[in-house]
């Protein structure tokens, strides 16, 4: 049997492949020569270290080169809980400097349940090992508030 059905895949691993493996999300969209595509990489996680808004890093600015992006989104570790909330806050933001007439789209992927968000003053709340009904609550109206 081959060696590589026998090592356990996180739920990380399993996201990385969606977007980098072939067939993937990297190779439909710009690998597409019909469609004019770019993408940006946001990675958020989770911790109380008393910063505003800091569960996240541009880990890729808009690219249209499958390699810059495919290399981003491997690079992307877990680093404590799940602040999907400042992740699509973010995404967010980044679309604000998409190409002015271009088409935009968020696609949302996470390894986990929502465990943090962001309160007003943009400080992190919630429970870093279990669900938090205000992260997810937060997570729903942000996602609501893209357009």
């Amino acid at each position: 049997m081959n060696k590589d059905m026998h090592q356990q895949k996180t739920r990380m691993d399993v996201l990385k492949r969606i977007v980098t493996g072939e067939g993937g999300l990297s190779d439909s969209i710009l690998e597409n020569n019909k469609v004019d595509a770019q993408m940006a990489v946001v990675s958020y996680s989770g911790s109380h270290d008393k910063k505003s808004w800091n569960d996240v890093e541009i880990i890729c600015n808009w690219t249209s080169s499958k390699e810059s992006l495919n290399s981003a989104v491997e690079s992307v570790q877990a680093k404590g809980g799940t602040n999907c909330h400042a992740g699509l806050y973010h995404g967010a933001q980044i679309l604000q400097s998409a190409r002015e007439k271009a088409q935009k789209y968020v696609i949302f992927l996470s390894d986990g349940t929502p465990t943090y968000y962001c309160n007003n003053k943009g400080d992190t709340e919630g429970e870093v090992s279990r669900y938090d009904e205000r992260a997810a609550q937060a997570t729903k109206n942000q996602a609501k508030a893209i357009n």
